[in-house]
């Protein structure tokens, strides 16, 4: 029986290895940067991608605080994890890291122990900077479409498939004496 008792232990541990390297390879599977802060917000782990983004090493980073990684002195002004931390429910914010030049969105996720008490908080970040930086075009397009078609002496108009106006540039609305 004692046998029998040692071989269900190697292979209780086997099977728990095989699942650490599971978790492990998807972990550092995930493209975005994710973090595994302690209780008082200091870095415990990153997958490969956040090792990658931050430039750093494991060692480099265990211990410390995510915004000392990123040569800041004190927490950021807007931080997910700061909120998840005193509401211990996930939340997001997105901002702009000018120490690295990119915006980021973070998102930040409590994990509870027994007592409903911070035990872990995981981090996770997304370098959405191409995004931000579509939007400024696009709403620098749509102030540069107003300015031209508000602006115009030419008639400018659209209408529905019944033919009726809806739209009618303003120069063109005193013309015609009606408002859209």
């Amino acid at each position: 029986e004692r046998e029998r008792g040692v071989q269900a232990l190697r292979e209780s541990e086997a099977q728990a290895r095989q699942s650490a390297r599971l978790l492990e390879a998807l972990f550092d599977a995930i493209p975005d940067v994710i973090g595994v802060q302690d209780r008082h917000r200091r870095i415990v782990r990153y997958n490969a991608a956040g090792y990658r983004f931050l430039g750093l090493k494991p060692e480099e980073t265990q211990g410390r605080v995510c915004y000392e990684l990123i040569g800041r002195v004190k927490p950021c002004e807007v931080c997910a994890t700061a909120e998840a931390a005193v509401t211990k429910q996930p939340a997001q914010v997105e901002k702009y890291v000018s120490e690295m030049g990119i915006w980021l969105e973070c998102r930040a996720y409590p994990v509870l122990d027994e007592q409903g008490e911070i035990a872990h908080i995981i981090e996770h970040l997304r370098d959405i900077t191409e995004r931000k930086q579509a939007e400024l075009k696009l709403r620098e397009s749509e102030v540069l479409y107003h300015d031209l078609v508000e602006t115009s002496q030419d008639l400018i108009w659209q209408c529905d498939a019944e033919g009726r106006y809806t739209y009618l540039n303003p120069a063109w609305e005193a013309v015609f004496g009606y408002r859209l």
